[in-house]
């Protein structure tokens, strides 16, 4: 694997890592410009396949290496992550190489205060997102990591970078829809990884990078497993003073994600979502899990979850909650790491496959609006933006003061 740098330069604040893997234009490199920053930054374009990978990939790669622009850049550098093996080729292997070379670098310098963006070749941010991003860690020194907020194009206005069929910004609108519909009732429900998981808006500090494992190599949702590891501790934050731009487009390289959702959209004319009853079920059941440290097991639970909870072990799993948590606080920590933001995704599908309840997914926002007695507007989309963008999210203070801690 070949780099081609220079030396970090001392008063960098922050590395931008950018996976490379056919693309026709990198946004970013159109979007952020040096003059509109105060504090200094270099991009990591990590150019990356796997052996074997179809010659139109490959040419298109050869051309971003061979772009002489980047010599007479010096801020941009060029990693060559050509030829991968076949079962570690993609995203999270690709992210991982760009931010452990961050660190390399960060620590060359003696910089301990360096921050680590990650984003995609296809994600339009504002000219000064590095100062905003920086900026969020000065005020928030206990987190170590954090998601920026980010808005799909609904329109060619909002996208002017590629001619889009309609077709797709209205499914672009429904993939978002349901993206804020499952955070916002993961945190109606009371659970503590209430956070998007979006790997080109994601940002860490580059000793808590180290400190907590670095990135994963995983094809698809490595940004998921990621920053839950930060969630789960509660240094997770969330910067709302600037807007990323996602891209809409379709692709089928992971098997989920923004670009499967659209391809799905397009076949099926909506997308779908889980009744807001699964939501609920969970909220009715947090409120009472601190029971279990007082010794109790007879809570009111609805059936269906009480079967899901033994179909994974549950009792064992709180066996070993009990004997090692001294204090509530520390037993509902344990508590979390075990019911984790994966293992609510899996009770959704399992309600989902026991019941076969799924509605288009505007009509279950629309729901779960309600039974926050909430009145749904005409643009659902944009009411739980606006919801995502006001609130101050901070679910351990929540459990804090519930069990008096």
């Amino acid at each position: 694997m070949a780099t081609r740098r220079r030396a970090a330069p001392s008063k960098v604040h922050a590395i931008v890592v950018i996976p490379v893997c056919d693309e026709e234009r990198i946004l970013p490199l159109e979007s952020l410009h040096p003059e509109a920053n105060n504090h200094s930054f270099e991009i990591m374009l990590v150019i990356n396949h796997a052996e074997g990978a179809a010659p139109s990939v490959v040419e298109s790669n050869a051309r971003w290496l061979e772009s002489s622009r980047f010599i007479r850049t010096p801020y941009i550098h060029l990693i060559d992550a050509r030829n991968l093996p076949p079962k570690q080729a993609g995203v999270g292997t690709a992210r991982k190489i760009g931010m452990d070379e961050a660190c390399r670098r960060f620590r060359s310098v003696g910089r301990t205060d360096g921050i680590i963006l990650s984003m995609d070749a296809d994600t339009a941010c504002p000219p000064d997102a590095i100062d905003r991003v920086v900026d969020f860690y000065t005020r928030h020194p206990k987190c170590e990591a954090a998601i920026s907020y980010f808005e799909h194009p609904l329109d060619q206005v909002e996208w002017p970078w590629e001619q889009l069929p309609s077709d797709v910004f209205r499914g672009i609108y429904a993939y978002e829809l349901y993206l804020r519909y499952h955070i916002r009732g993961m945190r109606w429900a009371g659970h503590v990884q209430g956070y998007q998981t979006i790997g080109s808006c994601m940002s860490v500090r580059y000793p808590a990078y180290l400190k907590r494992g670095g990135m994963n190599r995983r094809q698809a949702g490595e940004d998921f497993y990621f920053l839950h590891k930060y969630s789960i501790v509660g240094t997770l934050g969330e910067i709302q003073t600037l807007t990323m731009r996602p891209s809409p487009r379709i692709s089928h390289r992971v098997p989920f994600g923004t670009g499967k959702a659209i391809a799905d959209f397009l076949q099926r004319g909506n997308l779908y979502a889980v009744v807001p009853e699964a939501y609920a079920i969970v909220r009715h059941w947090l409120v009472q899990v601190p029971r279990y440290f007082e010794g109790s097991t007879a809570l009111d639970i609805d059936a269906r979850l009480a079967a899901f909870l033994q179909h994974q072990h549950f009792n064992s799993a709180l066996e070993q909650m009990r004997t090692h948590s001294a204090a509530p606080l520390n037993f509902m920590k344990r508590f979390f790491q075990w019911f984790d933001a994966l293992k609510f995704l899996q009770w959704l599908h399992y309600y989902r496959d026991h019941n076969g309840e799924v509605l288009p997914v505007e009509t279950a926002a629309a729901q779960l609006l309600k039974l926050m007695h909430i009145q749904p507007s005409s643009d659902l989309l944009q009411q739980y933006r606006t919801l995502d963008r006001i609130e101050l999210y901070r679910p351990w203070d929540h459990w804090k003061r519930a069990l008096g801690s």
